[in-house]
């Protein structure tokens, strides 16, 4: 559960920012660009210091080490590879997906298909 929050709160933290730059009146590609190098920083900051805090659980010794170190290392992979995906794949997915509504149709109308012959 904890590890559901922090990915979706790294999306929340690119999308709401985006969100607000469309508002103003920004295209859907500026306004990805603009909320992930912003976000960047934060994002990383916070996965890094929660990795760093996941390191001791992972290399558990002792009574109950077993299920201390798996589950360290699920959720330190299940964090690593969010923050990857949140920082990277969430602004190109919010960019093409704002992208086409940004799309304008052509002013002519539609155009005409080719006919084969």
């Amino acid at each position: 559960v904890m590890l559901i929050g922090l990915a979706g709160g790294n999306a929340i933290l690119i999308v709401d920012l985006a969100n607000q730059k469309i508002w103003e009146g920004e295209s859907a590609l500026e306004a990805a660009k603009f909320s992930a190098k912003s976000r960047l920083r934060p994002i990383l900051m916070t996965a890094i210091s929660s990795l760093t805090g996941f390191l001791p659980l992972m290399q558990a010794s002792g009574a109950g080490a077993q299920s201390q170190s798996s589950l360290g290392l699920v959720v330190f992979g299940g964090l690593l590879v969010a923050t990857f995906l949140s920082t990277l794949v969430v602004p190109v997915v919010m960019k093409t997906f704002l992208g086409q509504a940004d799309a304008k149709p052509p002013e002519d109308g539609p155009t005409p298909t080719p006919q084969p012959s």
